[in-house]
């Protein structure tokens, strides 16, 4: 038995409006598309310059030792006698003292201009940190990296043929506009129209 489409209500909007919308996008890709072609130097010229946007957060490890019992003084003599960081904090405290880590972009602003001055394994000057007072020891630091490129390139692409898929699509819609006889190659028109209309037929018959 022979089945036809039917395009009437409530569906014929929702089924004109894709039609159309795929028209318009297969009409671009032909009219347009070579002119949206990102090379590669583009890509790698786009890379360099927003290495930022591809780079996370650098890393910090560092650990505090409070000045709880006012052995302040005490613990700048040993330090200055070139005892190790933790072993002082076990010698006053009988404890080990917990090393902390956390990203640059979520550092506390209170201690962050203390650990900048600091490199890894230096031990802060007795300094006030959250009203108490106290020493910081930097373990390390871990510099951030950009993502490589092999493994962003294809996001890359896409953003950039977006942009300037765009772009001609102004350019060309402004360019008819000045032109007080608009030419649209109906042929093309009507060739993408029978094809794509003819598609949807048949996928919605099956």
């Amino acid at each position: 038995m022979k089945m036809t489409l039917c395009v009437n209500a409530p569906f014929k909007w929702q089924y004109e409006y894709y039609t159309q919308h795929r028209l318009i996008k297969e009409f671009e890709a032909n009219i347009l598309g070579d002119l949206a072609i990102v090379s590669a130097d583009e890509i790698i010229e786009y890379y360099t310059s927003h290495l930022n946007d591809y780079t996370p957060s650098g890393q910090i490890n560092f650990a505090i030792l409070w000045d709880e019992d006012d052995l302040a003084d005490k613990i700048i003599i040993d330090f200055s006698r070139g005892e190790d960081f933790f072993s002082v904090a076990r010698k006053y405290y009988h404890q080990e003292i917990p090393i902390q880590s956390t990203s640059e972009h979520t550092l506390d602003p209170e201690i962050a201009p203390i650990l900048a001055e600091l490199t890894s394994g230096e031990v802060s000057d007795l300094v006030k940190f959250k009203g108490k007072m106290c020493f910081i020891k930097m373990i390390n630091k871990k510099l951030p990296s950009p993502a490589p490129l092999v493994d962003i390139k294809e996001e890359i692409t896409k953003k950039l043929h977006q942009d300037k898929l765009s772009q001609q699509r102004s350019s060309y819609i402004n360019t008819l506009r000045e032109k007080s006889k608009i030419k649209i190659n109906e042929a093309l028109w009507l060739s993408l129209r029978k094809e794509f209309i003819g598609d949807s037929r048949e996928s919605n018959v099956n």
